[in-house]
């Protein structure tokens, strides 16, 4: 089907079975029925049916898709409206409303931008603030608020009112948070977390506090020691609930790795111990974890250190080295053996069991379900494909047919094209297996 040729528009294309103008923008709003498009130099969108007529005439600004039956849409004042909030900007200057899947009104315009919809409440926004609309578009509580939360199920959302979060019910009346006391987390040692007003608590089995402070609201986990902060302080949960390190003091931390954090103290950074003591002490103006060991930089100098202070070799990240063997999506990866000292490569399925079998001096993962190996007996790269059968009719290759990236080319590494390809191959895979210092290189080509 086509559009009316008054339009005079250039060819189309299809989209999920329908034929729409390829110069049309277009959005989703419920595809198989209806899509947002606008015309050509036009930013107002409307509703496009599949025969190519509107449902809505464009006229929105912004546009939503279909959820739970219902799409926000959004527009500027009417043409020559002035008013002291049209000078702040679109987001002042808009105002939305609510379609169902038919297009048809359900929540008339509002002054407000609607931002969301659940369990029957719309959250809104003007001027940093937010509030609450019921689903017959009623400000509830007659007022915006510092933030707004909409609840998955029940009749209370949450709102923020001068630095507290308080609940706010349909009627449009302040009532208790709905999320005070909450349990949010359970951990196995029998320690709870359990929400107290805009912060966290912790306590033990028989309900008591495990510890005075009520921490910020970070993510919580049972991981332990676990990051918490008080009062803009870093410190570390145990799993029995109590302090590594009472009160929280450090200026920033990340989290323990292998028994170690590192932690900041007046600027410095430091290496801490799950004992609580200081392995490193604070001295360093950078320092991250990598592979068991640390980088740092002191006195405008980079260098890598152990959990004792003792400066180390840069690590050599055995996972880094073992992707380089994975052979993506299908989970699959490259596989080697030993045959007279020479490792021969092929490739294993994601449950380990052999595909391709180790027999070649090098071989590329499956892509398009063929894989490249090399053929001394002909002095050239040839596709398989699971079945070990050569490609009839494709051509061979002097060189790994991926060799080339982008603008770069793997670095030769033999006068010969096709050793230097094996070669390059090989170093790549041996590289996986922590046989190589580096991994061979791409070389730029300008």
């Amino acid at each position: 089907m086509d559009f009316p040729s008054r339009r005079g528009w250039p060819p189309c294309v299809p989209i999920s079975g329908n034929i729409l103008k390829d110069e049309l923008a277009i959005k989703e709003f419920d595809f198989g029925t209806f899509v947002w498009a606008a015309q050509p130099g036009d930013k107002r969108y409307g509703l496009l049916a599949p025969d190519g007529t509107w449902k809505i005439e464009p006229r929105f600004e912004t546009v939503g898709k279909l959820h739970g039956g219902r799409a926000i849409v959004c527009y500027g004042r009417p043409a020559g409206h002035k008013d002291q909030s049209a000078q702040h900007g679109l987001a002042d200057a808009t105002q939305c409303g609510v379609i169902d899947r038919d297009g048809q009104t359900i929540l008339t315009p509002q002054r407000f931008r609607i931002q969301g919809y659940r369990n029957g409440f719309y959250r809104v926004a003007e001027d940093k603030k937010a509030g609450v609309l019921d689903e017959a578009g009623r400000l509830l509580g007659g007022r915006l608020f510092d933030d707004a939360i909409l609840p998955d199920s029940g009749d209370v959302a949450r709102i923020l009112v001068d630095g507290r979060w308080v609940g706010l019910n349909r009627a449009g009346n302040v009532v208790p948070d709905p999320e005070d006391g909450k349990v949010l987390a359970v951990c196995p040692s029998g320690i709870k977390f359990r929400r107290n007003g805009s912060r966290i608590q912790v306590v033990g089995a028989d309900e008591k506090p495990t510890v005075s402070y009520l921490f910020d609201d970070t993510y919580m986990t049972c991981k332990f020691p676990m990051s918490v902060r008080y009062n803009g302080k870093w410190g570390f949960l145990n799993k029995d609930g109590k302090l590594l390190v009472d009160p929280p003091s450090f200026q920033d931390q990340f989290n323990f790795i292998n028994g170690y954090a590192g932690v900041k103290v007046q600027g410095k950074w430091g290496i801490l111990d799950s004992n609580g003591m200081l392995a490193v002490a604070p001295q360093f103006d950078e320092l991250g974890s990598d592979a068991g060991a640390y980088a740092v930089s002191k006195d405008g100098r980079k260098f890598w250190i152990d959990t004792s202070g003792r400066e180390v070799s840069e690590p050599r990240r055995p996972e880094d080295r073992r992707s380089r063997l994975r052979c993506g999506a299908d989970g699959g990866q490259r596989v080697s053996r030993n045959s007279n000292g020479t490792l021969l490569w092929g490739i294993a399925d994601a449950a380990g069991n052999i595909v391709v079998e180790p027999k070649y001096r090098a071989i590329t993962c499956f892509r398009d379900g063929l894989a490249w190996v090399p053929f001394d007996e002909r002095r050239e790269w040839c596709a398989i494909d699971r079945n070990e059968r050569k490609r009839e009719n494709g051509a061979c290759v002097k060189n790994w047919a991926d060799s080339n990236v982008a603008d770069a080319r793997a670095e030769t590494m033999s006068d010969d094209p096709y050793e230097s390809g094996v070669l390059w191959m090989r170093a790549e895979l041996e590289y996986g297996l922590d046989l190589r210092e580096k991994p061979p290189r791409f070389v730029s080509q300008f």
